[in-house]
């Protein structure tokens, strides 16, 4: 009788959903600052498993928050961060300039030493979106 009942309140709508939260409220949303030009504000991401073509399998994408920019840069799954920030600096820093926060997901790439290193001698604000919410990088992400 008591497993049938745990059962029946574990898999019951109402009682999961009437049973009181123990765990801390949670924050307000802060969502992303619109920028005031273009190129101020970029965010960054992969395009991956696609079909090979002439050595490349993915798109390395940037994207402009303000102007809706979009650039794609053709490399492979294996990027690592220096080809990342070699890519970032030949294709968008040549023709838009520096932007002052790049956003971009939580990938090895993005979150290696190496990559900060060189947007912090930039002067570049690394914003990385938290686990789990594709929509902090929303532009690239779709």
């Amino acid at each position: 009788m008591v497993k049938f009942i745990k059962d029946y309140v574990e898999t019951c709508d109402t009682c999961r959903h009437g049973k009181t939260s123990h765990a801390k409220p949670h924050g307000l949303l802060q969502p992303n600052e619109v920028p005031d030009g273009p190129g101020q504000v970029v965010t960054y991401n992969f395009i991956t498993s696609l079909p090979d073509v002439d050595g490349y399998n993915a798109l390395q994408l940037i994207a402009d928050r303000h102007g809706k920019i979009i650039h794609l840069i053709p490399c492979t799954e294996e990027i690592d961060a220096e080809g990342t920030a070699d890519n970032f600096i030949r294709e968008w820093f040549r023709l838009h300039g520096l932007p002052c926060k790049i956003i971009s997901d939580r990938g090895p790439q993005f979150s290696s030493k190496l990559f900060c290193a060189v947007l912090k001698g930039l002067g570049i604000e690394s914003a990385i979106s938290t686990a789990y919410h594709p929509q902090t990088d929303g532009q690239s992400e779709r």
